[in-house]
Protein backbone atom coordinates (compact mmCIF):
# COMPACT_ATOMS: atom_id res chain seq x y z
CA UNK A 1 0.00 0.00 0.00
CA UNK A 2 1.69 3.52 -0.99
CA UNK A 3 0.79 6.64 1.68
CA UNK A 4 1.51 9.54 1.36
CA UNK A 5 4.38 12.08 2.14
CA UNK A 6 2.60 13.40 5.24
CA UNK A 7 1.13 9.85 6.32
CA UNK A 8 5.44 8.89 5.70
CA UNK A 9 6.32 11.52 7.98
CA UNK A 10 3.41 11.25 10.84
CA UNK A 11 4.66 7.74 11.12
CA UNK A 12 8.38 8.35 11.47
CA UNK A 13 10.27 6.11 12.31
CA UNK A 14 7.92 3.19 11.76
CA UNK A 15 7.95 2.29 8.22
CA UNK A 16 11.18 3.20 7.51
CA UNK A 17 12.23 0.53 4.90
CA UNK A 18 15.59 -1.40 6.61
CA UNK A 19 17.64 -4.91 4.26
CA UNK A 20 15.73 -7.92 5.48
CA UNK A 21 19.32 -9.35 6.84
CA UNK A 22 20.91 -6.00 7.67
CA UNK A 23 21.64 -4.00 10.89
CA UNK A 24 18.46 -2.62 12.76
CA UNK A 25 18.38 0.86 13.94
CA UNK A 26 17.46 1.25 17.70
CA UNK A 27 17.10 4.51 20.46
CA UNK A 28 20.58 5.63 20.05
CA UNK A 29 20.08 7.30 16.79
CA UNK A 30 16.60 8.48 18.06
CA UNK A 31 18.30 10.30 20.14
CA UNK A 32 21.02 11.40 18.39
CA UNK A 33 18.77 13.00 15.90
CA UNK A 34 16.83 15.10 18.57
CA UNK A 35 20.38 15.96 20.72
CA UNK A 36 21.90 17.69 17.94
CA UNK A 37 21.73 21.70 18.07
CA UNK A 38 20.94 22.83 14.04
CA UNK A 39 20.51 25.90 12.48
CA UNK A 40 19.55 27.63 9.69
CA UNK A 41 21.39 26.85 6.39
CA UNK A 42 23.74 24.17 8.34
CA UNK A 43 25.25 21.65 5.77
CA UNK A 44 25.52 18.11 8.13
CA UNK A 45 27.38 15.30 7.20
CA UNK A 46 25.62 11.68 8.79
CA UNK A 47 28.29 9.11 8.93
CA UNK A 48 27.22 6.11 8.45
CA UNK A 49 24.48 7.07 7.89
CA UNK A 50 22.56 3.36 7.75
CA UNK A 51 19.08 3.25 6.60
CA UNK A 52 18.96 7.26 7.25
CA UNK A 53 17.11 7.73 10.20
CA UNK A 54 19.51 10.34 11.75
CA UNK A 55 19.36 12.75 9.04
CA UNK A 56 15.89 12.27 8.68
CA UNK A 57 14.94 12.48 11.53
CA UNK A 58 17.41 15.81 12.59
CA UNK A 59 15.31 16.96 9.31
CA UNK A 60 11.53 16.18 10.58
CA UNK A 61 12.79 17.25 14.32
CA UNK A 62 14.38 20.55 13.85
CA UNK A 63 12.12 21.58 10.71
CA UNK A 64 14.42 24.17 8.97
CA UNK A 65 13.79 23.88 5.10
CA UNK A 66 17.44 25.70 4.56
CA UNK A 67 19.07 22.45 6.47
CA UNK A 68 21.09 20.56 3.99
CA UNK A 69 22.12 16.37 5.09
CA UNK A 70 24.48 14.39 2.88
CA UNK A 71 24.30 10.74 4.09
CA UNK A 72 27.46 8.19 3.90
CA UNK A 73 27.68 4.82 4.28
CA UNK A 74 29.78 1.92 3.19
CA UNK A 75 26.63 -0.86 2.54
CA UNK A 76 25.22 -0.54 -0.92
CA UNK A 77 21.65 -2.66 0.94
CA UNK A 78 21.79 0.83 3.26
CA UNK A 79 22.65 2.94 0.91
CA UNK A 80 18.99 1.69 -1.27
CA UNK A 81 16.87 1.49 1.90
CA UNK A 82 18.65 5.00 3.03
CA UNK A 83 17.10 6.47 -0.84
CA UNK A 84 14.02 4.74 -0.33
CA UNK A 85 13.31 6.06 2.62
CA UNK A 86 14.29 9.90 1.69
CA UNK A 87 12.50 10.02 -1.42
CA UNK A 88 9.12 8.13 0.86
CA UNK A 89 9.54 11.46 3.55
CA UNK A 90 9.86 13.93 -0.18
CA UNK A 91 12.86 14.95 1.34
CA UNK A 92 15.08 14.59 -2.30
CA UNK A 93 15.95 17.94 -2.41
CA UNK A 94 17.31 18.26 0.69
CA UNK A 95 19.53 14.92 1.86
CA UNK A 96 21.34 13.20 -0.40
CA UNK A 97 23.11 9.42 0.23
CA UNK A 98 26.30 8.42 -0.61
CA UNK A 99 27.70 5.31 -0.70
CA UNK A 100 31.51 5.00 -0.10
CA UNK A 101 34.29 4.04 3.13
CA UNK A 102 34.48 6.31 6.22
CA UNK A 103 38.09 5.76 5.73
CA UNK A 104 38.27 7.10 2.26
CA UNK A 105 36.00 10.05 3.04
CA UNK A 106 38.69 12.72 2.74
CA UNK A 107 39.40 11.79 -1.16
CA UNK A 108 35.36 11.65 -2.13
CA UNK A 109 34.14 14.49 0.55
CA UNK A 110 35.58 18.54 0.60
CA UNK A 111 37.72 19.56 3.40
CA UNK A 112 35.83 21.64 5.13
CA UNK A 113 32.33 21.72 3.96
CA UNK A 114 29.94 20.78 6.52
CA UNK A 115 28.73 23.01 9.87
CA UNK A 116 27.59 19.77 11.31
CA UNK A 117 28.29 15.71 11.72
CA UNK A 118 26.22 13.37 13.00
CA UNK A 119 27.60 9.76 13.90
CA UNK A 120 26.52 6.67 15.54
CA UNK A 121 29.66 4.84 15.20
CA UNK A 122 30.41 1.25 16.06
CA UNK A 123 30.81 0.94 19.95
CA UNK A 124 33.00 -1.88 20.43
CA UNK A 125 36.33 -2.93 19.22
CA UNK A 126 36.63 -6.54 17.81
CA UNK A 127 36.80 -9.19 19.93
CA UNK A 128 34.87 -7.66 22.81
CA UNK A 129 31.30 -8.97 22.05
CA UNK A 130 28.95 -11.65 20.24
CA UNK A 131 29.78 -10.50 17.18
CA UNK A 132 26.52 -11.42 14.40
CA UNK A 133 25.86 -14.03 11.62
CA UNK A 134 25.14 -11.14 9.31
CA UNK A 135 28.27 -8.72 8.09
CA UNK A 136 26.38 -5.64 7.75
CA UNK A 137 25.22 -6.12 11.43
CA UNK A 138 28.99 -6.86 12.52
CA UNK A 139 30.28 -3.53 10.87
CA UNK A 140 27.76 -1.43 12.46
CA UNK A 141 28.28 -2.48 15.89
CA UNK A 142 31.90 -3.89 15.89
CA UNK A 143 34.73 -1.33 14.52
CA UNK A 144 35.83 -3.97 11.90
CA UNK A 145 36.30 -2.22 8.71
CA UNK A 146 36.53 1.21 10.38
CA UNK A 147 37.65 2.24 13.62
CA UNK A 148 36.37 4.97 15.93
CA UNK A 149 39.42 7.14 15.05
CA UNK A 150 38.29 6.47 11.07
CA UNK A 151 35.03 7.84 12.10
CA UNK A 152 36.44 10.92 14.32
CA UNK A 153 38.87 11.44 11.19
CA UNK A 154 36.69 12.07 8.69
CA UNK A 155 34.61 14.26 10.67
CA UNK A 156 37.64 16.52 11.72
CA UNK A 157 38.59 16.25 8.05
CA UNK A 158 34.72 17.22 6.76
CA UNK A 159 34.11 19.77 9.59
CA UNK A 160 34.78 23.63 9.15
CA UNK A 161 36.82 25.42 12.19
CA UNK A 162 34.07 25.49 14.99
CA UNK A 163 32.06 23.28 13.37
CA UNK A 164 29.82 20.97 15.42
CA UNK A 165 30.24 17.01 16.46
CA UNK A 166 27.03 15.34 17.93
CA UNK A 167 28.07 11.61 18.44
CA UNK A 168 26.12 8.86 20.49
CA UNK A 169 28.01 5.80 22.29
CA UNK A 170 28.17 3.56 24.96
CA UNK A 171 28.98 5.28 28.50
CA UNK A 172 31.64 2.54 29.11
CA UNK A 173 33.35 3.78 26.58
CA UNK A 174 33.22 7.60 27.03
CA UNK A 175 36.62 7.90 28.18
CA UNK A 176 38.18 6.27 24.77
CA UNK A 177 36.05 8.54 23.16
CA UNK A 178 36.78 12.20 24.76
CA UNK A 179 40.48 11.18 24.54
CA UNK A 180 40.02 10.22 20.59
CA UNK A 181 37.89 13.52 19.78
CA UNK A 182 40.62 15.27 21.51
CA UNK A 183 43.39 13.64 19.77
CA UNK A 184 41.43 14.67 16.29
CA UNK A 185 40.98 18.14 17.20
CA UNK A 186 37.03 17.83 17.80
CA UNK A 187 36.85 19.30 21.63
CA UNK A 188 33.96 18.21 23.88
CA UNK A 189 31.74 20.56 24.64
CA UNK A 190 28.45 19.09 26.16
CA UNK A 191 27.81 15.18 27.19
CA UNK A 192 24.12 14.36 28.65
CA UNK A 193 24.08 10.64 30.31
CA UNK A 194 21.26 8.37 29.12
CA UNK A 195 19.72 5.73 31.52
CA UNK A 196 17.38 2.99 31.16
CA UNK A 197 15.91 4.00 34.23
CA UNK A 198 16.83 5.99 37.74
CA UNK A 199 19.02 3.65 39.39
CA UNK A 200 20.87 2.15 36.76
CA UNK A 201 23.76 3.25 35.22
CA UNK A 202 24.34 4.98 32.22
CA UNK A 203 24.00 3.20 29.08
CA UNK A 204 24.19 5.72 26.64
CA UNK A 205 25.90 9.19 26.45
CA UNK A 206 24.93 12.12 24.05
CA UNK A 207 28.27 14.17 23.27
CA UNK A 208 28.71 17.28 21.47
CA UNK A 209 32.51 18.39 20.04
CA UNK A 210 33.62 21.36 18.57
CA UNK A 211 36.61 21.35 15.61
CA UNK A 212 39.55 23.26 17.35
CA UNK A 213 36.91 24.56 20.41
CA UNK A 214 38.16 25.99 23.79
CA UNK A 215 38.53 23.67 27.00
CA UNK A 216 35.20 23.77 28.88
CA UNK A 217 32.78 20.68 28.68
CA UNK A 218 29.13 20.62 30.39
CA UNK A 219 27.83 17.46 31.96
CA UNK A 220 24.05 17.88 31.44
CA UNK A 221 21.55 16.69 34.02
CA UNK A 222 20.70 12.92 32.95
CA UNK A 223 18.17 11.34 30.60
CA UNK A 224 15.79 8.75 31.53
CA UNK A 225 14.43 7.17 29.22
CA UNK A 226 11.78 4.97 31.49
CA UNK A 227 9.61 4.77 34.71
CA UNK A 228 10.39 2.74 37.47
CA UNK A 229 8.12 0.39 39.72
CA UNK A 230 4.74 -0.40 38.31
CA UNK A 231 5.61 1.49 34.78
CA UNK A 232 9.01 0.35 34.24
CA UNK A 233 8.17 -0.12 30.61
CA UNK A 234 6.69 3.10 30.13
CA UNK A 235 8.70 5.58 28.87
CA UNK A 236 9.01 9.14 30.76
CA UNK A 237 7.32 12.15 29.80
CA UNK A 238 11.08 13.63 29.69
CA UNK A 239 12.23 11.55 27.42
CA UNK A 240 9.42 11.76 25.18
CA UNK A 241 10.26 15.44 25.36
CA UNK A 242 13.28 15.60 24.37
CA UNK A 243 12.97 12.80 21.73
CA UNK A 244 8.95 12.36 20.13
CA UNK A 245 9.89 9.69 18.16
CA UNK A 246 9.99 7.43 21.12
CA UNK A 247 6.27 7.55 20.97
CA UNK A 248 7.06 4.94 18.24
CA UNK A 249 7.37 2.42 21.68
CA UNK A 250 4.84 3.55 23.60
CA UNK A 251 1.71 2.47 21.29
CA UNK A 252 0.60 6.46 20.70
Amino acid sequence: MTISIEQARNLFPRGLVQPPQGFRFAVDALLASCFARIRKNDRVLDLGTGCGVIGLGLLLHHDLPSVQVVGLDRDPDMVGSARINVAAMGLGERMDIVQGDVREAPRFLRPEWADVVVCNPPYRVTGRGKTCPQDSRTHARFQVSATLDDFLAASACALKNRGRIYLVFLAEGLDVLLGTMRTCRLMPKRVMPVHGRQGAPARLVLVEGRKNGGPGMVLTNPLFLYETGENRNRITPEALGFCPFLACNTGL
